[in-house]
């Protein structure tokens, strides 16, 4: 099953970014990747079913290929499924719509990512660049913006919670910064 979630989710990112293009500013369209997120059962009754899904098979069955289109190809709207899920509607369901897709949690997303090999006692330089696009979101008036906070760049050799090394580094913008549709 996880070799499929991942294919969706890489073909999420390539469909996506083909439609919306690689123009930093100026999108060809918006991509709209659709049924947020449990859309499940046949369709006659897909505007009245209710599915019973636990929060870990929403969060590692049903969304892995959404949260790709939306933090790595930066899909510019998502639509929800027309079902309820766990009693709440899609379209209202709080968990979601607030907590995953709108970023109750922090969004974090791999950017100009690069693996390299190197044997213990070597020393290699890595560069690659972040544009403000890269940084941006889009507030409900519409507008894309990069936000004024901080902001905190990690890289590393392993996943959270390993002895892997790491450097991290932040950075603060002052003032919200309005990007060119």
């Amino acid at each position: 099953m996880g070799k499929i979630l991942y294919l969706t989710a890489r073909m999420a990112v390539a469909f996506v970014t083909g439609m919306q293009g690689d123009n930093p500013h100026y999108y060809r369209v918006i991509s709209t990747p659709k049924h947020y997120a449990v859309h499940s059962g046949p369709e006659p009754t897909r505007h009245f079913t209710d599915v019973d899904v636990s929060k870990h098979d929403v969060l590692d069955t049903y969304l892995p290929a959404f949260r790709a289109a939306v933090t790595e190809a930066h899909a510019g709207s998502v639509m929800c499924a027309y079902n309820a899920i766990n009693g709440q509607p899609a379209c209202a369901n709080e968990f979601l719509l607030q907590h995953t897709l709108r970023g109750a949690a922090p969004r974090r997303a791999l950017r100009g990512f690069q693996r390299v090999h190197l044997d213990p006692g070597t020393n290699q330089k890595v560069e690659f660049q972040l544009n403000p696009r890269d940084l941006s979101m889009v507030t409900d008036k519409g507008d894309i913006i990069v936000a004024e906070g901080e902001y905190t760049l990690s890289i590393g050799g392993g996943q959270p919670a390993t002895d892997a090394p790491s450097a991290s580094g932040s950075f603060k913008i002052a003032g919200q910064i309005m990007l060119p549709e």
